[in-house]
């Protein structure tokens, strides 16, 4: 009886270590999931904002092109002197200037590429509320998904995890659960993007309004 005593008592510590190593694999299998949830919503978040950034290149660049087409226009209607060299080289830059943009809009084909970064996104959004509880499984699915679509570029990127230029340490964490840092160069160049990409939209749409005041006065 004493032996069967101690043979049951190592049976059922036996049965509870087994136990105890289950319910730690399924807790380390879950945290492995989580981690790549994260990560699956850093990248749906990144398409996203490629997509917002090309919807608004394909309607800036379409505003543009119709306001080279109307300075061409006003300068030809509101031009009372008689023609001039620099009156020519103004409705020569307008004219390439019109050309080049219907072949930018042409050739980038931003309103399909901004289609196909929505459908990523939603793909996404589908993978992540996956009841899969395989964590390979599961990235072997996000792997497939992101090979059917163009990939978002690093200022979108930053645009998701940069919260504030003037610190390292920012408010987005990696699947680790660690807040993002960029160096001081990093932030510095994406500012400089920042800025000087905003300067040549503004001076790019103003040029047509520009060109004709210009051109009148020639």
């Amino acid at each position: 009886m004493a032996l069967n005593r101690v043979y049951l008592r190592k049976r059922i510590q036996s049965v509870n270590f087994c136990v105890r190593t289950h319910n730690i694999g399924n807790a380390m299998e879950r945290t492995d999931i989580d981690k790549l949830k994260d990560r699956i919503w850093i990248t749906e978040r990144c398409h996203m904002k490629a997509e917002k950034r090309k919807r608004f290149l394909e309607y800036y660049f379409h505003i543009t092109l119709a306001l080279y087409a109307l300075a061409s226009i006003a300068i030809l209607l509101f031009q009372n002197a008689p023609a001039t060299a620099g009156f020519g080289n103004i409705m020569t830059f307008t004219s390439i200037c019109t050309l080049s943009i219907s072949l930018l809009i042409f050739g980038f084909k931003f309103g399909e590429s901004a289609a196909q970064h929505r459908s990523c996104y939603l793909d996404l959004q589908r993978l992540r509320i996956d009841n899969t509880n395989c964590a390979a499984e599961l990235n072997q699915k996000y792997v497939n998904k992101l090979g059917y679509y163009p990939n978002h570029s690093t200022s979108d990127y930053m645009s998701i995890a940069v919260s504030n230029i003037f610190t390292g340490s920012q408010h987005l964490k990696d699947p680790n659960g660690i807040s993002i840092e960029f160096s001081l160069f990093t932030r510095l160049s994406y500012s400089m993007y920042l800025l000087s990409s905003r300067i040549l939209i503004v001076i790019f749409l103003l040029s047509p309004i520009i060109l004709v005041f210009i051109a009148i006065e020639a």
